[in-house]
């Protein structure tokens, strides 16, 4: 799968370079369907990290939703660090930069309920 992965990038990292000078929409486009089809073909080894955390959280004290919050937070960062690139690509650094800020409010969100938690822990002791 690496290879095919690296193989999809390494040749949409050549058309995309050809192509941003004379025809930068089209390079642009092209970078989004590259964005899709890396994601794609990857799903699988996604799905397998998503599993291999549960069978972790069965093994050990984490709960199913202190697992919940980690791959939310995950989920989030992964997304953020990948429409800010884009945004970046695209030449739109104060886009980029506030998909940056809301990405993190939002991660910091989707960590509260482990933050409770943490509190919580600490407050017992």
């Amino acid at each position: 799968m690496i290879l095919k992965v690296v193989g999809i990038i390494i040749v949409s990292a050549v058309l995309i370079t050809t192509l941003r000078r004379d025809l930068p929409s089209v390079s642009l486009l092209l970078a989004l369907v590259a964005m899709i089809v890396v994601f794609e073909t990857g799903r699988e080894a996604l799905t397998s990290v998503v599993s291999l955390g549960q069978d972790i959280a069965k093994l050990s004290s984490v709960s199913g939703k202190q697992l919940g919050s980690i791959l939310k937070v995950l989920a989030v960062t992964v997304l953020t660090k990948l429409t800010r690139d884009f945004c970046k690509d695209a030449g739109c650094a104060g886009l980029a930069g506030m998909t940056e800020i809301v990405g993190n409010a939002l991660a910091i969100i989707a960590a509260a309920p482990l933050l409770e938690e943490l509190l919580k822990f600490i407050s017992s002791i």
